[in-house]
């Protein structure tokens, strides 16, 4: 469970990820995404971090979607600002084939190309930096091994959650309904099956991928437009309860932002009216010294007067705040 959630907005593009780190590890769907039997030519991509993998497929997927194919994005589970892979018109894969989603080639060359983007880079350098570079992978051994500990404690939660709200669930109910919608798609008519998942947890926190619901707003929009009805604006439950959960998010951000500049302005007044108090009793407290009276006594005194006026001010705000 994690507190904060980037929504990444992907438009009328499909998104997905093919794998996600969970409590049970890293788990991988890449045999059953590019290893479909419609996927006709297969580019596995080799090489090392920052050799340009994502950039090599983000560069021809944009070059195909240019010359007017269709294309799905798999991005990073662990960095989701790059890609995995990609599917062009569900019949050319390009996907990232190193560990620990790593796919050998099945079909050497009829199927299945190797580009290696590791004969691109400059050993010689590298080897200057062979310390640093283990010293950097076994800290990030380390921090996954921190973090699988996290989601699986995450984990556990979650169980504990859907113990409590389990009895007021009709579970069989949904699952009839889910099975009865699923049955009635005929496969091969328009209609097919794959994974994709939306939701996924990082090195950038957690981060979902609402394709399902834009798209499913999308269809049924432009069902209502194909009618003549353009009153009707379809908007799902998650983008609703995002547009409410911002909306309290803004609203407590701007409670805090006027509640610190109430503090402030209250900190100068205080310092204003000590300064002034100090200035129009400075004879007294004179007088006071003179007589023998202690420092300590002088504060109390001093303190007791403020106090008074503290005190009173609390006694009329509570009841107040109470009732608004």
């Amino acid at each position: 469970m994690v507190d904060r959630v980037r929504c990444d907005d992907t438009g009328d593009k499909k998104v997905f990820f093919a794998a996600a780190n969970s409590r049970d590890g890293f788990v991988s769907f890449y045999g059953s995404i590019f290893g479909s039997e419609n996927i006709k030519k297969r580019y596995l991509i080799k090489g090392g971090p920052g050799t340009g993998k994502s950039t090599f497929i983000r560069r021809v997927t944009e070059r195909a979607e240019a010359e007017g194919y269709s294309v799905e994005y798999y991005r990073c589970s662990s960095d989701p600002d790059s890609l995995d892979g990609a599917l062009i018109d569900g019949k050319v894969a390009l996907l990232d084939s190193t560990a620990p989603h790593e796919v050998n080639a099945e079909l050497p060359g009829a199927r299945d190309e190797i580009i290696d983007l590791g004969a691109f880079w400059n050993s010689d350098d590298l080897e200057t930096l062979a310390n640093d570079i283990k010293a950097l992978s076994d800290s990030k051994k380390r921090c996954y091994g921190i973090a699988y500990r996290f989601l699986d404690a995450s984990g556990q939660v979650g169980e504990a959650c859907m113990a409590l709200i389990s009895p007021f669930v009709k579970w069989g109910k949904m699952r009839r309904a889910a099975h009865k919608t699923v049955g009635v798609m005929p496969m091969g008519c328009g209609y097919s099956i794959s994974i994709g998942l939306r939701d996924s947890v990082g090195m950038k926190g957690r981060v979902r991928l609402p394709v399902y619901e834009n798209e499913a707003e999308k269809q049924i929009n432009d069902f209502y437009k194909e009618h003549g009805i353009e009153l009707v604006q379809a908007r799902t439950y998650n983008h609703i309860i995002d547009f409410i959960y911002n909306t309290q998010n803004n609203n407590v951000k701007l409670i805090t932002l006027f509640t610190l500049l109430t503090l402030l302005l209250s900190s100068l007044s205080m310092m204003a009216m000590s300064m002034y108090y100090a200035k129009q009793h400075a004879r007294n407290t004179a007088i006071h010294k003179v007589m023998g009276c202690e420092n300590r006594q002088i504060y109390l005194r001093t303190i007791a007067t403020f106090l008074k006026v503290v005190l009173i001010a609390v006694v009329i705000a509570t009841p107040c705040a109470y009732l608004i």
